[in-house]
């Protein structure tokens, strides 16, 4: 796909995603660029990306990969609730995912959860110095001592 054409967005609006994300940005651009394929929608969802991304998840309701999708769309769509219910599923399908752990910590704090959103970000470190995530490690302990303190 061509530069121009890549759906990226320049800026995410959820702290300690940013260095991770960019670095990931195939993953990112795949609800776009399906939803821009496919042409066909079967959801009434007003956004057509998460119209897309959900009819995939109903089409395969266990498939991590498109429930993280879905997840991400509408975390930055502003709709927490729903975001973190298809990101426990993803999650469920895949303990050690650090994005999405960090993804739930965000929705926590967005609900002014702090304990939960602690405790979230708390294990995405752990998963960050396993893995050895470098920026993702640096910005989860900037908010557990900024934000979380």
């Amino acid at each position: 796909m061509p530069p121009e054409q890549r759906r990226v967005p320049a800026e995410l609006p959820s702290a300690g995603l940013h260095h991770y994300t960019a670095r990931r940005k195939s993953a990112l651009e795949i609800p776009a660029r399906m939803a821009h394929v496919s042409g066909i929608m079967t959801t009434t969802d007003s956004n057509p990306a998460i119209a897309a991304a959900a009819q995939r998840v109903a089409d395969k309701p266990g498939n991590g990969l498109h429930r993280f999708s879905l997840g991400k769309l509408l975390y930055d769509a502003g709709r927490y609730a729903e975001a973190e219910e298809h990101l426990r599923v993803a999650l469920s399908t895949r303990e050690d995912w650090m994005v999405v752990i960090m993804l739930l910590a965000q929705c926590a704090l967005r609900r002014n959860d702090k304990p939960a959103a602690r405790q979230l970000y708390e294990r995405a470190l752990h998963f960050a110095i396993v893995q050895k995530h470098l920026d993702p490690e640096a910005e989860i302990r900037h908010i557990l001592e900024t934000e979380l303190a």
